[in-house]
């Protein structure tokens, strides 16, 4: 029962900080305490379809804890489509109920490379938010010449931004060590740059109102970083961090509870996830590799600090005179 004990290991460490194992294991199974009972103590063993409900509840990859397939990565991954409605709100509470199960976790440690704009930060601004989500959509949508105005109604209609509010709040609350480079605005401005000239925005103040909701959250970074805190009073821990080089594909990588899961970011807005043991010690080991070239720009690294965010907002100025 090797692969069972593993198994079970692994629900254990997934189940939410206060519940009691045999407990959680009589709810999920709708079994009677005597088999949750030896469930637990190994003594009785799972049917398939009672190890494929457990998976189903906490995220956890069969194919990984029973070593089906060597030599083989399983990430999980939901797939988005912004023209259902409703699609992207599920996503947005799946997504608050995985951030705020972690930043219980009192193990909790979050590193973030970062080469584009974190959606986390984003949603502190509705309208930069939206502009991400448009670029995204048309892109993948590239018949639906909609206007951003218009996509942008549309999802209103949905009450997404209590939710952009509760995500980012999630967000600051977990301690976390940022990894940027000089490029980490780059695909947002080119994003803005295209659709701009696209003529996409149909109100001639739309796009001024993006830059300046970008300008603003790119000094409340500043002021994060210049205080080691994320968020309004004490906050949570916050190193950011500056690359010399490309850090690499976008990336989470989350320690909590005992596990170790690799988060990769595949656009704006959308990402899948693994916990596959070797493939997130080998990113852990590259991504330790990048922090030690880094230089700080949290605390008292004010003239680094400064020298970074100068530098980004002086990408946005030069975007204002271009488009004037």
């Amino acid at each position: 029962m090797e692969h069972q004990r593993k198994f079970l290991g692994q629900v254990e460490k997934a189940m939410p900080a206060g519940v009691r194992f045999k407990s959680e294991i009589q709810r999920v199974l709708g079994v009677d305490r005597h088999r949750a009972y030896r469930i637990v103590q190994r003594k009785a063993k799972l049917t398939l379809d009672e190890a494929a409900k457990l998976a189903r509840t906490y995220g956890i990859s069969l194919d990984e804890s029973l070593e089906l397939r060597p030599q083989t990565v399983v990430f999980v991954f939901a797939r988005l489509d912004l023209s259902i409605p409703g699609e992207y709100r599920s996503y947005l509470e799946r997504l608050l109920a995985v951030l705020e199960n972690a930043a219980g976790s009192p193990d909790l440690e979050l590193v973030f490379v970062v080469d584009d704009l974190p959606i986390f930060y984003a949603m502190e601004f509705p309208l930069l938010t939206y502009f991400k989500l448009f670029a995204w959509y048309r892109d993948m949508n590239p018949d639906d010449e909609v206007p951003f105005e218009d996509f942008r109604a549309r999802l209103q209609g949905e009450d997404l931004e209590p939710l952009f509010g509760s995500v980012s709040r999630a967000y600051r609350n977990m301690p976390s060590t940022e990894i940027w480079y000089a490029h980490s605005l780059s695909p947002l401005l080119l994003h803005l740059d295209y659709y701009r000239q696209l003529k996409v925005f149909r109100e001639p103040g739309t796009w001024q109102t993006i830059l300046g909701q970008l300008e603003a959250l790119l000094k409340r970074v500043e002021n994060y970083a210049a205080r080691s805190k994320k968020g309004i009073g004490e906050g949570c821990d916050l190193e950011m961090c500056l690359s010399p080089v490309h850090p690499g594909h976008g990336k989470l990588v989350v320690n909590a509870g005992g596990r170790r899961r690799v988060v990769l970011k595949l656009h704006s807005i959308n990402s899948m996830a693994t916990g596959d043991t070797l493939f997130c010690e080998e990113v852990q080991g590259s991504v330790n590799g990048n922090i030690r070239k880094c230089k700080s720009l949290s605390g008292k690294s004010e003239i680094e600090r400064k020298a970074y965010i100068g530098g980004l907002l002086k990408s946005l100025k030069q975007l204002r005179k271009k488009w004037k």
